[in-house]
C-alpha cells in the first residue's frame, strides 16, 4: 500500500499535477513488486484534512469550508456536503485509479 502525500509531504489537497511525480514513482514500484507476486493499493492519506497545520486551498479548488463551533474556519477543511469537493474527490480517485490501477479488496 502506497501513501500519496502523508502528513508531512502534504501541501493540501492534491491536484492532478502535484500527483504525477508520485504516480510516476509508484508505477515503477509496482512493476517491481509484481514481479515477486505482490500487488499494489493506495492509501489517499486524507480526504477532508481534518486540521489545516497552515495549508490553504490550491487555486481552483473552491470548496465550501467547515466551521467550528467559533465560526471560524481552518482555511483547509471542505465541508463533506460541498458538491464542488465531492466532484473533485471523485475526479481525483478516478484519475488515480486510471493512472495506478491498483488492487481493490473488499473485506465482508
Amino acid at each position: 500500500m502506497f501513501l500519496l502525500m502523508p502528513e508531512e509531504r502534504s501541501s493540501g489537497h492534491p491536484t492532478e499535477e502535484l500527483s504525477k511525480p508520485w504516480i510516476d514513482v509508484i508505477r515503477q514500484a509496482k512493476e517491481m513488486f509484481a514481479r515477486h507476486g505482490v500487488a499494489t493499493s493506495l492509501n489517499p492519506w486524507t480526504t477532508t484534512y481534518h486540521a489545516g497545520r497552515g495549508r490553504r486551498l490550491h487555486p481552483g479548488q473552491d470548496f465550501r469550508l467547515m466551521v467550528g463551533e467559533t465560526g471560524a474556519d481552518n482555511e483547509m477543511s471542505p465541508c463533506p456536503l460541498c458538491e464542488n469537493w465531492q466532484q473533485y474527490l471523485n475526479e481525483y480517485f478516478v484519475f488515480l485509479t486510471r493512472e495506478i490501477e491498483p488492487v481493490a479488496r473488499v473485506w465482508f
